[in-house]
């Protein structure tokens, strides 16, 4: 429980973050917008967010152990800090109860259609709070081998649909006006900023030091598997086709009919990307679990992770009246939450370093 994890299960961590909730709630927003050059819209979000991701990494070359919000502990009064913690455990609360919402309406779109929508995102937020309160080797021996599985799965399928793939989908390029990129980027940028959250990891990692290197490996490798995956859709469907599939890259590989043994390879995609939805929502709660015992001291148990599995739950189904309304929420309001919180987080970091800094000045 107490042992630490190494860079790349931090760094696995990180990306199963972010590739399985952008997959799901994310390419048929960006297609609608920039169309046959949403590759160059992705590429354009993970460059951005390889700034922060090179500007997180300095925050995370401080000598003094602890995550971002335990270093103020001490340093400045405690109410201060304890209400950037509860902020950023409610950023954490509304990205889980998304993702819950999400993925619960997909499977019972898909699978499940006469199970009660609250019944599913309970099981959801039940096994992901399960697999958190494991602690954080546990997180980061289960992260890693569910990323492992889903590349391989990927890489696999990718070289399965090749036959399909029509390069004249993205003919001509760049006919997308920049602003139009500026607009479609926020949403994968939003997703791709959860890397702040390696300022959370630290005290679980072996050498913390390599924050810089984890931010930045875990950025690009996500940005290059998010660019592939929709770049494949496109070129399989074309864009003017995507726009009105709910699910892009699933009906992709729905497409393939190679023999009888890989006539269905999407559903060995499709189980590791569920695999990989549960360990997405584990990290959010396992960072609220954190958070909770960091401000307000509550020890984690059965009856604190009963209770965020209902709260979580509670929050998905009944804060949305609809399935349109939590898209509404995905495309305008999730990019600025998740951009606003990527912020708190290094602002946390950088109090610390500011603080940190004005007291070895005054030692001096």
């Amino acid at each position: 429980m107490n042992r630490k994890i190494s860079s790349l299960q931090a760094s696995a961590i990180l990306i199963n973050m972010i590739v399985p909730c952008a997959i799901l709630l994310g390419p048929s927003f960006v297609i609608q917008l920039t169309k046959r050059d949403v590759w160059l819209t992705m590429l354009l979000a993970t460059g951005f967010v390889l700034v922060l991701a090179v500007a997180i990494g300095l925050l995370c070359r401080s000598p003094e152990g602890g995550s971002a919000l335990a270093r103020l502990q001490g340093r400045f009064d405690a109410w201060p800090v304890k209400l950037l913690g509860m902020l950023l455990c409610f950023y954490y609360l509304m990205m889980a109860s998304t993702i819950v919402r999400q993925y619960a309406s997909y499977v019972r779109g898909q699978m499940m259609m006469k199970t009660p929508l609250f019944v599913i995102g309970l099981l959801i937020a039940v096994v992901s709070v399960y697999m958190a309160s494991r602690g954080a080797e546990a997180l980061g021996r289960i992260h890693f081998i569910i990323f492992a599985v889903y590349v391989t799965f990927v890489v696999m399928n990718l070289c399965i649909l090749s036959p399909q793939y029509q390069m004249n989908n993205f003919m001509p390029p760049l006919e997308t006006p920049p602003l139009r990129h500026m607009v479609a980027s926020l949403m994968p940028a939003g997703w791709l900023a959860n890397i702040a959250s390696v300022l959370l990891l630290l005290p679980y990692i072996k050498k913390p030091e390599a924050g810089m290197k984890i931010a930045v490996g875990a950025t690009i490798g996500a940005g290059v598997m998010l660019t592939l995956i929709t770049s494949v859709a496109v070129a399989v469907f074309g864009a003017n086709v995507m726009e009105y599939i709910g699910y892009p890259a699933f009906s992709a590989l729905a497409t393939v009919d190679i023999g009888q043994f890989l006539e269905r390879m999407d559903v060995l995609l499709l189980t590791a990307w569920m695999a990989s939805m549960f360990g997405a929502v584990s990290v959010f709660m396992f960072f609220m679990l954190q958070l909770l015992r960091e401000t307000l001291g509550l020890r984690e148990g059965a009856g604190v992770s009963g209770s965020l599995a209902l709260l979580v739950t509670a929050t998905a189904v009944y804060t949305w009246p609809s399935d349109s309304a939590v898209a509404h929420f995905n495309n305008g309001v999730l990019p600025i939450l998740q951009l606003c919180g990527t912020v708190l987080i290094a602002a946390i970091a950088a109090a610390f370093l500011f603080a940190a800094q004005r007291t070895r000045r005054r030692k001096q």
